[in-house]
């Protein structure tokens, strides 16, 4: 109806400083499960059990690539059952830990961004504020 103070001029203007806001705030922990749910996309091609291999898949990896002879009883497994030399094995690993290392430091650098404004912006989940 569009009524406006001429046609009501003794009615007051409510008062809106004590009204809830319509919109919440984003808050930090929001932001951080939208990252944490990214992260575990990158992570999700591989089971849980697997992931729990990677830390001793690297450390295994370096010792080949530093000594051919070193011991890396994962590794060699892993390379018998596929058929391949252990430093091809080694060098898959390196190369997969790298890529992985990248692409979680970007969403990790894509989060820091956001939980530094203020205040976060209401699309902070849209595309384009992560990798």
């Amino acid at each position: 109806f569009g009524f406006t103070r001429e046609v009501f001029p003794d009615v007051a203007a409510p008062d809106t400083s004590q009204m809830p806001a319509l919109v919440s705030p984003i808050t930090a922990e929001m932001v951080r499960a939208e990252g944490a749910r990214r992260l575990a996309m990158i992570a999700a091609p591989y089971s849980p059990d697997e992931r729990e291999t990677w830390s001793q898949q690297v450390m295994e990896a370096k010792a080949i690539q530093a000594d051919a002879n070193a011991d890396a009883p994962l590794l060699t497994l892993l390379a018998t059952a596929d058929g391949v030399p252990v430093a091809a094995v080694a060098a898959t690993v390196l190369a997969k830990a790298e890529a992985f290392a990248a692409a979680a430091g970007a969403v990790l650098a894509a989060q820091r961004v956001l939980l530094a404004m203020d205040p976060v912006p209401a699309d902070y989940a849209g595309a384009s504020r992560w990798p």
